[in-house]
């Protein structure tokens, strides 16, 4: 609806609030999509971390902090040789830079 009031058009509330409620939406929007390229960017990055040569320990794949008492040698990063996998990321949760996988047997 349009009125003319003192020589001026006004469009009606109902226009007002259609275009906030448009605008909110359009940042609503944006907002997530920003927030699904950041978490797709942190996902790449975590990768990116892992230095040539090494095996990332499949850590997710263990029920931590407990392990299973399987024989499976390991040999990290840091020149230690764990009975298994998830020895080593159990070690990982108690340091600030995490060790990798250098070959799947003793050191």
């Amino acid at each position: 609806m349009c009125r003319i009031i003192n020589g001026e058009s006004h469009l009606g509330d109902q226009s007002k609030s259609d275009t906030d409620t448009k605008q909110v939406e359009m940042s609503a929007t944006r907002f997530l999509l920003l927030a699904a390229v950041c978490f797709c960017l942190s996902a790449l990055t975590i990768r990116a971390d892992v230095p040539p040569g090494v095996i990332q320990p499949q850590c997710d794949s263990y029920p931590l902090p407990g392990c299973p008492k399987n024989l499976d040698p390991v040999c990290g990063t840091d020149g230690q040789t764990y009975n298994n996998e998830c020895l080593v990321c159990l070690e990982n949760l108690h340091r600030e830079d995490p060790i990798f996988i250098v070959k799947r047997n003793a050191c």
